[in-house]
């Protein structure tokens, strides 16, 4: 359902949104650009939230009137409405609601009764009936694609299709390769309604898969009567040979619209079956679409008809996809065994080569963490590693949403990588995007960004195509509305394996509502893995937050904002690894959001955008502090920015002295407090302060240098770090160890746990205690271990900036390559 607003509500929207990719003028654009039907008026509203009520409002009005039978909308208006030029597909930004309640049909076509549009109800969808119809109008895309129908009896209706996988942003070349006029629909289920506008009568599709194309050769077809006459004009003429049909895929995916590519591939399969040209450029498509699946069982049937012929040329084309498809599927041994037929092909030997690396990785968990880390820096990376399951096991639990968590089956250390997980569905920032389509999420009552929009949309078209795909979504927590969750790992097998069979009828049944319930609780910005420089992070930073992804393992893990494990992204992977010693039975939880912000931020963003209230140890004592200590908390770190970049005075140190002692005066001393030191606004003020005596020791003396490490060394422990040797002179305490306890890293800014780190190291080097400076050096490196891991080599690649401004360089080269620890 789509309606317009104007660009105040526009800017309130997202602006309460957090939204701030646009500026006035954009916004200014955006909303010059509405398509608002003549005589509507703009819809007002306070903000976002009040927004989304109106129309939750008006939903459930509209749900809560008895059905009724108007009649059919006149052929000649469903010609006149969808007319090409009646709608410009450049102009205005739409808006849609998504996650709302909605169904879809779970019953084959052959078991439901035929209904036309004359015996239809508006405000009803028509459990056990299916609608026949064909396309009398071109296709095109406002939020959906739209089109107008007739059925038998001649009367007509606009449908509009919500959800069709890979249509999104669709092209009308898209839209006519499929929606073509004289294409023959089965609607299972139907759902008659009135248009937001007004009393027309449309058909809305929720779920894609409840459309059936049917081919002329389909008995349901066969003894039909039209009013209208037996055929109708098409806006494209079938063609009749399978090389034609062939010629016209080509041409589709030159212009890399796959989908289309595919749909005319397999036109020319069904008029020639044995032209395997045919089934192996549509296993190509299939590839470049990332329906693996797909593209494995075409080549697959390409190698049952040539047999092994290893000099034909079908036979060499189909098992380098055949393998390429398997490698990508993370059926490793399958695809080695496959590119093995051919041992002598060189594209053969590259997928035998790149299986076997990625089977070392997931039995050993052992990856090159720096080759990995500066390939995931490119726009368009796609990795190419191994998932790993360290030792984890899966557990009922009471109490929590999903009914869920993850647990070590034993003793695990800090730094112990325990998963990498690919990504289920990802998407991408897109600003062309965000410019036209506005999707307002009714589960979480915010807007999807254009990145969450763009998952969204690939989680439909990888259950369009793969049906285990549908069992994992299945297994997620997809909220209240929605049935529980089925146990995880999910079973698979034979039986609920289908395979695609034509790109235009799905393998398994789409259940909307569970797929935005689904993305609603179980998405993660992916911030992959940055280098490190001195300057601060700047949060409007385009580059930022430019990508979300899905993952099954992952989403069985719990928020806690003082987690049990620490996790980061390379490209679409998740890497896990546990955050202190874990010992056998312990929960694994992870930070949904960053577990250092303002407790009342936490607060909201847990129960606005998950639906629940952290019980940590940390809220808890932020609870006990109470409101008022904790927002001058608040209050006080924000005071901190007004001296970055202010030349050392005595100012400057008065404020960072009385910064530090009005957030220390904030953590109230009670009774639970023993439970936990840790304080990240602490860290901060300490942090800053030690900066502050950094600029002091070179104005007035080294003096105040041993006043700067001692402010990092309180900052650190602020982050849960316990340190064993806080000495700067006389005999080191533990020689041969580092000075602090290893069995548990920051709890929270790791990185800016680093740097304070190697500000400690730079301090030591200028006062010549080069020993203690290598135990801390190295602590930097244990420390970037425990959430990254990657050994000297990423701890190189990913602090060089920094190194170099501290003048480390050359001392941590010499340090560390030679007794380079193991993560």
């Amino acid at each position: 359902m789509s309606y317009p607003l104007d660009s105040s509500v526009l800017a309130e929207m997202m602006s309460s949104m957090g939204m701030s990719s646009q500026n006035p003028n954009s916004l200014a654009k955006m909303a010059s650009r509405f398509n608002r039907p003549a005589g509507t008026k703009s819809t007002s509203a306070d903000d976002f939230t009040a927004q989304i009520r109106l129309f939750k409002e008006r939903a459930a009005k509209d749900s809560a009137l008895p059905p009724v039978k108007v009649d059919p909308t006149p052929r000649e208006e469903i010609l006149l409405t969808f007319r090409p030029e009646a709608y410009d597909e450049s102009g205005g930004v739409r808006t849609t609601y998504v996650g709302m309640k909605q169904s879809y049909s779970r019953l084959p076509l052959e078991d439901l009764k035929q209904i036309n549009i004359s015996q239809m109800w508006v405000r009803k969808r028509h459990e056990g009936y299916f609608l026949l119809c064909r396309v009398i109008t071109q296709p095109f895309r406002n939020v959906a694609i739209g089109f107008g129908v007739e059925d038998v009896e001649g009367n007509a209706a606009a449908v509009y299709v919500y959800n069709f996988p890979t249509l999104t942003y669709a092209t009308s070349a898209d839209m006519d390769a499929i929606f073509s006029m004289g294409t023959m629909l089965a609607i299972r289920e139907p759902t008659y309604k009135l248009s937001a506008w007004g009393s027309d009568p449309m058909l809305r599709v929720d779920s894609p898969s409840d459309l059936v194309f049917l081919g002329s050769d389909n008995s349901i077809i066969h003894g039909q009567s039209w009013e209208s006459g037996a055929t109708i004009g098409r806006s494209l003429t079938p063609h009749k040979s399978a090389k034609a049909w062939r010629e016209s895929g080509a041409a589709h995916f030159k212009a890399k619209r796959w989908f289309a590519a595919a749909v005319c591939f397999t036109n020319g399969i069904e008029l020639d079956p044995n032209e395997h040209i045919l089934r192996l450029n549509r296993s190509e498509v299939y590839m470049r679409m990332a329906w693996y699946r797909s593209a494995f069982q075409d080549a697959e049937k390409v190698l049952l008809a040539v047999g092994d012929n290893i000099e034909d040329l079908f036979f060499r084309s189909a098992i380098s996809r055949a393998a390429k498809s398997l490698y990508y599927l993370g059926e490793y041994s399958n695809a080695i065994e496959m590119a093995s037929r051919r041992p002598q092909d060189q594209e053969c030997q590259k997928w035998c080569i790149k299986a076997s690396d990625r089977l070392r990785e997931q039995a050993s968990g052992e990856y090159d963490w720096n080759s990995i880390f500066q390939e995931s820096q490119t726009a368009s990376a796609q990795l190419e590693i191994a998932e790993f399951t360290g030792p984890l096991q899966v557990r009922d639990m009471k109490n929590v949403g999903g009914g869920r968590g993850v647990f070590v089956s034993k003793d695990v250390n800090a730094g112990e990588l325990l998963m990498v997980s690919k990504a289920i569905a990802t998407g991408t920032e897109n600003r062309q995007q965000n410019e036209s389509t506005m999707f307002i999420n009714c589960i979480t009552n915010r807007a999807l960004t254009t990145k969450d929009a763009a998952l969204r949309s690939q989680l439909i078209e990888r259950l369009w195509e793969e049906s285990p795909v549908d069992l994992i979504i299945k297994a997620l927590y997809a909220g209240p509305d929605c049935s529980p969750p089925a146990p995880y790992p999910p079973s698979q097998s034979l039986e609920n394996l289908k395979l695609l069979e034509n790109p235009l009828q799905p393998s398994t049944d789409i259940d909307i509502m569970r797929v935005d319930g689904a993305c609603s609780f179980n998405c993660f910005g992916l911030d992959s893995l940055k280098p490190i420089n001195t300057g601060s992070i700047d949060e409007n930073d385009p580059q930022l937050d430019r990508s979300s992804g899905m993952f099954s393992l992952p989403s069985m893990c719990n928020h806690s904002c003082l987690p049990s494990a620490h996790w980061v992204s390379f490209g679409n992977f998740m890497c896990v690894r546990a955050s202190r010693n874990l010992q056998k039975d312990e929960e694994v939880t992870i930070q949904y959001f960053p577990g250092h912000l303002p407790f009342g931020m936490r607060k909201q963003m847990a129960l606005s955008n998950w639906g629940f209230k952290c019980r940590c140890i940390l809220c808890e004592l932020d609870k006990e502090d109470g409101e008022k200590l904790c927002r001058e908390r608040e209050d006080a770190m924000s005071r901190t920015r007004q001296d970055i970049g202010v030349r050392y005075d005595g100012g400057v140190m008065r404020r960072a002295l009385k910064l530090v002692e009005d957030v220390r005066r904030t953590y109230s001393d009670h009774e639970k407090r023993g439970q936990c030191n840790v304080k990240p606004a602490l860290f901060n003020a300490h942090h800053h302060l030690a900066r502050v005596y950094g600029e002091r020791a070179l104005m007035e003396g080294t003096q105040f240098r041993q006043s700067s490490i001692e402010e990092e060394m309180k900052a650190v422990e602020a982050l849960g770090v316990v340190i064993l040797d806080r000495g700067l002179s006389g005999k080191i305490k533990r020689n041969s160890s580092l000075p602090i306890d290893m069995t548990q890293g920051p709890t929270h800014m790791n990185d800016e746990c680093v740097i304070a780190v190697l500000h400690i190291v730079q301090q030591l080097y200028a006062l010549d205690k080069l020993r203690r400076a290598e135990l801390w050096l190295k602590t930097a490196l244990y420390l970037e271990g425990v959430r990254v891991g990657g050994g000297w080599h990423l701890f190189q690649t990913r602090y060089c900036v920094i190194l170099e401004e501290l003048g480390l360089t050359d001392f941590t080269r010499d340090i560390l390559i030679p007794s380079e620890p193991t993560n």
